[in-house]
């Protein structure tokens, strides 16, 4: 019997404590007129890859035994409780990332406050983490190892670059940006050589930690820190700065419903209302 349910929520849970959030900021993929040359894919990954996505692949002709899924459930309910911290601080600085797109002004110390307090939030749980994924190794067999490393390899070859420009195209699809805002926006992007270098070096620390992870599953024996962030509040900081240098440019370019819309995905994607400014609790 399979247990796809179970296993992706099991990794999509690390995803978030280890960093693999995009801070509430995560908008559709767009349509091919929007994207960028095959060199440049338009949806942010990096850090925030879309692992619930890969672990559905990873999983989905995994075959699981009763005992195994018992087990995965116990390891899901302790992981979600140490967590908790970790998924606040997320909403935390979603929420006021959020109200700082509606407020069309940036409260630039707050969300790198905030980013810093989300990074320590899952510093705090990365052994927590490795530990979980030790077990999950311990419970599957040789050839459940060998497939779940085989997939995390092919995740590792599609990764793709939360770069300016990627950004921009998400945004533009689904807040309707006409060509003169885009064009406008561009323009101001094109300088931004370091927020290229940044989401460049972030991709390549999370294709190392795919790959390191993966030949390590395939193994007889497993140490679930190889996927640990050893840097996660930098890794998170840096992230947040990346978007705040973005929202500095594309802000005064949108109209007031635009914002609006923006703020919505922003709350909706960490399950709080999406109009108003809702306290995280």
């Amino acid at each position: 019997m399979t247990s796809r349910p179970a296993l992706v929520g099991f990794v999509a849970l690390l995803a978030v404590a280890c960093g693999a959030t995009n801070g509430g900021v995560r908008f559709d993929t767009p349509p091919a007129k929007y994207q960028r040359a095959p060199d440049g894919p338009a949806h942010p990954s990096a850090q925030e890859v879309a692992i619930v996505g890969f672990v559905g692949d990873a999983t989905s002709e995994l075959k699981l035994t009763e005992d195994q899924r018992r087990h995965i459930d116990a390891i899901l309910s302790a992981l979600t409780e140490k967590h908790a911290a970790a998924l606040l601080a997320r909403k935390v600085l979603s929420r006021d990332l959020a109200a700082s797109v509606d407020a069309n002004a940036l409260d630039e110390a707050l969300l790198m406050l905030d980013a810093k307090n989300l990074g320590d939030a899952r510093a705090a749980v990365a052994g927590d983490d490795a530990r979980a994924l030790a077990e999950l190794h311990a419970l599957m067999d040789v050839s459940q190892r060998k497939a779940f490393a085989a997939a995390l390899v092919a995740r590792a070859d599609h990764l793709k670059v939360d770069d300016p420009k990627s950004r921009l195209a998400t945004w533009s699809y689904d807040l309707r940006l006409d060509d003169a805002q885009r064009a406008k926006i561009e323009a101001k992007l094109n300088g931004d050589a370091a927020g290229d270098a940044s989401a460049r070096a972030e991709h390549d620390i999370w294709d190392q930690r795919l790959r390191a992870t993966a030949a390590g599953f395939g193994e007889a024996s497993f140490q679930g820190d190889v996927f640990d962030d050893k840097n996660v509040v930098e890794t998170t900081k840096a992230r947040t700065a990346r978007l705040v240098t973005f929202l500095r440019v594309v802000l005064p370019e949108l109209s007031e419903e635009q914002r609006g819309r923006a703020a919505g995905i922003i709350r909706s994607d960490v399950g709080l209302p999406a109009h108003g400014a809702t306290e995280a609790r």
